[in-house]
């Protein structure tokens, strides 16, 4: 990461240790992610990335200048309308709860909420 390892801060190491995140790039299934959703006027977008657990990495970019809510439907990641997926918040490490058809999360503004969506 080009960082002196004896001076970095507590952000860059939580950042560079964070298993479940590190995983993502480790996927047996190799595929790479990938826009779904172009940027909004509030400059949102969505990424993709399909896992070998037949879980989906998604990727909720806030390129905007404030902070606003931003949409993953399970369409735009070829999964049913009608199906329940469990959310699971990777850098929060926390499960968020099951829902169906769509997730929606808060964004900052410059940041990215990442999350797995698992079919149940």
């Amino acid at each position: 990461a080009g960082n002196d390892i004896i001076g970095m801060s507590e952000e860059t190491v939580s950042i560079l240790t964070a298993t479940e995140v590190v995983a993502i790039n480790k996927d047996t299934l190799g595929k790479q992610g990938v826009r779904v959703s172009p940027a909004n006027t509030s400059g949102a977008e969505v990424w993709a990335r399909q896992m070998s657990d037949k879980s989906t990495v998604v990727g909720l970019l806030n390129r905007g200048e404030a902070a606003c809510s931003v949409t993953v439907t399970w369409d735009i990641i070829s999964m049913p309308p009608d199906a329940k997926a469990t959310v699971r918040d990777l850098w929060q490490k926390k499960d968020l709860g099951v829902v169906t058809g769509k997730f929606t999360s808060p964004v900052q503004s410059h940041e990215v909420v990442l999350v797995r969506i698992t079919p149940q």
